[in-house]
This record gives C-alpha cells, sequence and structure tokens, in this order.
C-alpha cells in the first residue's frame, strides 16, 4: 500500500502507542513455574498472536454457508504443581477498556489512510504521516466478528489437573462459508476480531497481562498462497518476468493480485471448481470477451495458466504462477 490517506478530523492528531494486554509477564521465572503462586492464563496458540494482534489467522473457507470449523483458545494455570481441577469462565469481552483502545486505535489509523484528503494529509507532519503508513502497511484492517458467524457451546473451561504444563481449550465454531448480501464469503473480504478475557479462575489470580486475547481470523481458500510468478516475452509492460508474488483469497474460488505483480491495478481470478477454468476481472483495463480457453488451473501441479487481453485489445497479458507454499 503506498502512502498518503487522512481523514476529516486532523491537523493535530495525537496518536497513541497502546501496551496491550497479553504482551509479556514480567517474571523472569515465569515458564520453570518458581517462587510465584499459580496465576491463570490464555496460552500464545497458533490461533492467537498477543504480540501483534492484528496478525490474521487463515481459516479454511467452507462451501456450505452454515457449516463450521472448530477452532481454541489453550487456557492455562501457571502453577509449579498440579493442583486438581480447575474451571475457568471465559466470555466475549467487547467492552473491555483494553480492548476497546487497542480497536478504536486500529480504526482510527485505517479511517485516517482511507478517507483523507490530499489537503488533510499534508497538514500532518511527516512523523505522523510514517507512523500511519508504518501501521497501516503492517496491520489488517479489523472487524468485530458478528455473533451470527460463531457460536461458544460452553464458556466455563475445566483444565483436568491443572497445573505445570496441563490446558484447557476454549472451543468456538467459525462458520467461514457464511455469505453476503451478494454472494461473497464474508471471511474473504473481512478480518475478523473477537476479544476473549478470562472472568474467573477458580479462584486462582488472573496474569494481568495474559488475561485476554485478541483472536483475529481470515478466510484462506484452497489456492490462496505464495506462487513462483513468470511472464511470456509477449506479455506487454513487464515481458519475461520472474519473481515470487503473493496470491490473496478474495472469495471461495477466487484470488486477488496486483497486475503483473508490479502495478495497483486490481486483477481477480476465479477458478471453475468443476472445470478448472480461470476467469479474468481487470475492472481499470477491462478484460476482452471472449476469455481465452487457455486460462486454466492445474491441481496437479497447482499452477495457473492465465492468458487474457484488455477489454480494447491493447495489451497481452500472458501469466504463470506455480504454486511454492502458504504465505
Amino acid at each position: 500500500m503506498e502512502m498518503k490517506k487522512v481523514i476529516k478530523y486532523i491537523p493535530g492528531v495525537m496518536l497513541l502507542v497502546f501496551a496491550f494486554a497479553g504482551c509479556l509477564k514480567t517474571n523472569p521465572l515465569y515458564e520453570g513455574f518458581e517462587d510465584i503462586k499459580p496465576e491463570a492464563d490464555i496460552n500464545l496458540s497458533n490461533l492467537s498472536n498477543v504480540n501483534d494482534s492484528t496478525t490474521a489467522y487463515s481459516l479454511d473457507l467452507l462451501s456450505d454457508p452454515k457449516a463450521t470449523i472448530d477452532t481454541a483458545v489453550a487456557v492455562h494455570l501457571s502453577a509449579k504443581n498440579h493442583v486438581g481441577d480447575v474451571t475457568f469462565k471465559l466470555a466475549r469481552v467487547d467492552d473491555d477498556p483494553t480492548f476497546q483502545a487497542f480497536f478504536k486505535h486500529n480504526q482510527l489509523m485505517f479511517d485516517i489512510w482511507n478517507n483523507a484528503t490530499e489537503e488533510e494529509w499534508d497538514a500532518l507532519d511527516e512523523a505522523t504521516q510514517e507512523q500511519i503508513s508504518d501501521y497501516v502497511n503492517g496491520h489488517d484492517e479489523l472487524t468485530l466478528l458478528p455473533d451470527s458467524l460463531y457460536s461458544v457451546d460452553n464458556w466455563d473451561v475445566t483444565i483436568k489437573n491443572a497445573g505445570v504444563l496441563n490446558i484447557g481449550r476454549l472451543l468456538i465454531k467459525i462458520r467461514t462459508g457464511a455469505l453476503d448480501k451478494d454472494g461473497v464469503a464474508l471471511f474473504a473480504t473481512h478480518n475478523f476480531v473477537i476479544p476473549i478475557a478470562i472472568q474467573d479462575a477458580g479462584g486462582y489470580d488472573i496474569a494481568s497481562n495474559f488475561r485476554m486475547i485478541f483472536l483475529v481470523l481470515k478466510g484462506k481458500n484452497a489456492y490462496d498462497g505464495k506462487y513462483h510468478y513468470t511472464t511470456s516475452a509477449n506479455t506487454s509492460l513487464q515481458p519475461n518476468m520472474d519473481k515470487n508474488v503473493v496470491l490473496t483469497t478474495a472469495g471461495a474460488q477466487r484470488l486477488h493480485f496486483g497486475l503483473l505483480g508490479t502495478y495497483s491495478n486490481d486483477v481477480w481470478y476465479t477458478i471453475n471448481k468443476e472445470t478448472n477454468q480461470i476467469t479474468v476481472e481487470c475492472p481499470s483495463l477491462g478484460v476482452q470477451e471472449p476469455q481465452d480457453p487457455r486460462s486454466k488451473y492445474d491441481p496437479a501441479t497447482k499452477t495457473l495458466h492465465v492468458y487474457w487481453k484488455q477489454g480494447n485489445g491493447g495489451r497481452t497479458f500472458e501469466e504463470t504462477f506455480v504454486y511454492t507454499g502458504p504465505r
């Protein structure tokens, strides 16, 4: 994303640096559980990153809008000895002041970036412009996870024989195939966040810096990932390219790309699930119809072969994407 943009209520914006709950315990002997009294915490798991809570966890997009993917948040009692079964009470905590500060900061940064006029942006000092640009380029814009897109059967989690390394898991069922009114997969177009906190730990203290997690969720289709990208000698603007690029989810069968991995023009590739035929969209240039039947996805090699022309026939694009791994 390139520089610019800022909203209607500047100049003189003061940007805050937040210390988010859930970052680091202060006791250097924490991992050994020595010389500390037992404390409850939410573990750093594969589904969470409380040190940088704007890092989205990718979940497979389901084809059934009503189906769910089960995921989990791990909880733990930091005790050097086992203390028996302990039940934690967890809850969603949208109104928690720490989460509110974090979430409003995220919304402000993207609101400024997306909605400012050139005059408003220019009115900001260079340091503020750099802080906003760095934030937007390093984070995802977040949306609160609607109640309709997930369910939790039981917010109480029991850790069997708690202490040492034993954990319990809060199970969350997430509807990653849910669609918006236009039939677009919601998890393909949003980074959803849900704040979850320990409310009670069976009488044990709750670690202040690990009491809450900002769980960030984003959908990922089967084609999403890193690719080795080449163009033919016939390709306009950037012939004979050879570079590594990323294709990102834009729907259950749809991928997003910047034109030739170089320009800001949006390009979308839709792969037909039955035929593997690829359809190209590029609103800024247009795409000549009928589209080239050679554009196909090869599931055996995880390769996209794409051939298309600008809407007026003026430019030719011949692209090959070979999958190299997840992003």
